[in-house]
């Protein structure tokens, strides 16, 4: 690596990071940028670059690779001055050929952990809107990436919390059963209390069920695209994880693909209902044909996130299901329709004996006092959930109505979101950016999901993509 290759590929750094396309500048950057560098320096510096972009600790077979890594992060996220390493970095990739035939670094920290845990990826999250008001000089930045509840909260939620506070309640613990809570849901939804499992967000709930549940060998299906979590946490446990794509034109859940995809390894299937990202919506109907066509000894789990959401069908969610079948399960969030994202409050309803299963790996104390307290709120304001499904439903409908003016495809939601595909996405997402409208990207290529916003934002947002178009 010469030189001229430092300074061309500090430069591309430096790009990009002065225009990132969305959150995830770094994975941006090695997909998109990095090739046109790689070219000049040649193959074995490709192989190295190829290994520390997988970060995978097993592949990092050449102490450069390590190297080169860092350097990504160093600039990225420290801005250190390039002219401090780059003396360093040009020595150690001079000698590039003495790490070819290296054996893997050894001692190396990642040695100790779970081989599965070694093939996986962190998670990125979004950048927050504040460091994108900053870097693009914006007052306001819409958020529209993580399908959030754009109207807040019910206002009594706030009310309760605050009557928690000044009564001084945050020197005890919490309720560990979260009784009040359980007894308002299983009421409502007319399921046995006990059947209820809380979770610090489905997030806790999804790794509960596949800690409890899944072993090495074991085989789990997913549809292609839906929520990642599902997969992460299934190979985390060393299980193996098989998509099934959806369907090609309503974006709904391809059962018969599952079911034809079912094998006597199969351990656990995960429905998102309906599915993020997609949007389509499976009836109930069609839910309980495929459960009657599923061995018993599969668990389906049924993840009703954004069940409050529909307006195809009603009663829409999948929940007389459980006094029918054994093997399925529900799943449903406060962070959703509730607007409770940042409290972290989910449950799964199950069957008794996986219930009691569940319950002795939960954390005992794993949702505080003011998330219960809010929960509970939230929970009672019903005429607050059905007056911002309403609304919801009302602007997804100008937005597909607007992808059908501009002839652009997307599938049919029934959640608080739109799933489109459209050339050049990459470039749209940057412009709405620009404009302070941050959405969700890295699904695949051509495709974008929006979260549905407030009427001005969707309005705004809609213009931005008509001139880009045109």
């Amino acid at each position: 690596m010469t030189q001229q290759n430092l300074d061309e590929l500090y430069e591309l750094v430096k790009q990009r990071k002065e225009n990132p396309i969305d959150g995830s500048y770094t994975d941006y950057l090695f997909k998109k940028g990095l090739d046109k560098i790689l070219k000049k320096v040649g193959e074995e510096t490709t192989e190295v670059i190829v290994a520390a972009k997988n970060s995978d600790p097993a592949e990092l077979q050449y102490e450069t690779a390590d190297l080169l890594y860092h350097l990504m992060v160093l600039l990225v996220e420290c801005n250190l001055p390039f002219e401090k390493i780059k003396e360093e970095l040009g020595s150690r990739v001079g000698q590039m050929s003495q790490f070819k035939d290296r054996a893997p670094i050894k001692n190396f920290r990642g040695d100790t952990m779970k081989e599965t845990i070694k093939q996986l990826a962190s998670y990125v999250p979004p950048t927050p809107t504040e460091t994108i008001a900053k870097r693009y000089g914006l007052s306001r930045v819409a958020k529209l990436s993580a399908n959030e509840n754009p109207y807040g909260t019910s206002p009594k939620v706030a009310a309760a919390v605050v009557d928690a506070v000044e009564q001084g309640s945050g020197n005890w613990y919490p309720d560990g059963n979260a009784t009040v809570l359980r007894e308002m849901i299983a009421q409502k939804l007319a399921v046995k209390a006990e059947n209820i499992v809380f979770g610090c967000g489905l997030d806790e709930i999804i790794t509960l069920v596949s800690r409890v549940f899944l072993e090495s060998g074991d085989e789990v299906l997913v549809a292609e695209p839906t929520f990642s979590e599902y997969g992460l946490n299934a190979q985390i446990e060393g299980a193996t994880v098989k998509s099934v794509p959806v369907d090609s034109q309503s974006g709904a859940n391809d059962l018969n693909a599952f079911l034809n995809n079912i094998t006597p390894n199969t351990k656990m299937i995960w429905l998102c209902n309906p599915n993020n990202p997609t949007g389509g919506y499976n009836q109930i109907a069609a839910l309980r044909d495929f459960m009657t066509q599923v061995p018993k000894d599969v668990l389906v789990l049924i993840d009703e996130a954004y069940i409050d959401f529909v307006r195809s069908a009603q009663p829409a969610s999948a929940l007389p299901l459980l006094k029918e079948f054994d093997n399925v399960a529900v799943l449903r969030t406060f962070s959703k329709i509730y607007g409770l994202a940042g409290y972290r409050v989910g449950y799964i309803i199950v069957d008794d004996q996986r219930a009691r299963y569940l319950q002795t790996v939960r954390l005992p104390y794993n949702l505080n006092t003011l998330s219960q307290v809010a929960a509970q709120a939230a929970f009672a304001d019903q005429e607050f959930v059905e007056q911002v499904a309403v609304k919801n439903a009302q602007e997804r409908d100008k937005w597909e109505t607007f992808l059908k003016q501009h002839h652009v495809f997307y599938y049919p939601s029934q959640a608080n979101f739109i799933y489109f595909k459209l050339p050049g996405a990459d470039q749209l997402a940057k412009r709405f950016l620009e404009n302070g409208y941050q959405i969700r990207t890295g699904f695949a290529d051509d495709w974008l999901r929006v979260t549905i916003g407030l009427p001005n934002d969707n309005l705004a947002t809609q213009q931005i993509m008509a001139d880009f178009l045109n």
